[in-house]
């Protein structure tokens, strides 16, 4: 709903019509919107960092192979929906627009638990190819890792002619 109506379109009524139930029954399990489209966020996020984890773990044990596995899980089909890009600009839309919101929340713990994961195989790569590294600067090439990928991914999915 969210890719077809964006964030503004999507509403209550719309979400109940969708799933054949009355907007109250909506409202009775969640408080409203914002606590719709964060259990929507949560398990959207849920599944894509169980997805980078499944590649990254099918990569074996080689800390290159893995870092490699996972910056290329973003640029699998299934994450180049652009659907997915519109779900997502969405999630990003609501907590941008108000980042004490339920869906910012959701955001920012999600966000931090694949930097967390992926400072992980950073730390490991840099162990196993020579140059030692304290947190900050695993944290910073975290960063830069995500802002990277989630550009070009962002890039892709607005223009897909542009590069393959």
């Amino acid at each position: 709903m969210l890719s077809e109506y964006g964030l503004s379109g999507t509403t209550v009524r719309r979400i109940a019509a969708q799933a054949g139930v009355t907007p109250g029954l909506v409202t009775h399990h969640f408080r409203g919107k914002d606590a719709l489209v964060s259990a929507a966020y949560r398990s959207l996020a849920d599944r894509l960092h169980e997805d980078y984890v499944a590649a990254t773990e099918a990569a074996g044990a080689d800390p290159v192979e893995r870092l490699r596995a996972y910056v290329g899980c973003a640029f699998e089909p299934a994450t180049l929906d652009r659907n997915l890009l519109r779900v997502w600009t969405s999630f990003w839309t609501s907590a941008l627009t108000d980042p004490a919101s339920e869906p910012a929340k959701v955001h920012y713990e999600t966000a931090a638990r694949s930097r967390d994961y992926l400072e992980g195989l950073l730390a490991d790569v840099l162990a196993a190819t020579g140059p030692q590294a304290d947190a900050r600067t695993i944290d910073e090439l975290s960063i830069v890792v995500t802002s990277l990928v989630d550009g070009l991914w962002l890039t892709w999915g607005l223009d897909p002619g542009l590069f393959d």
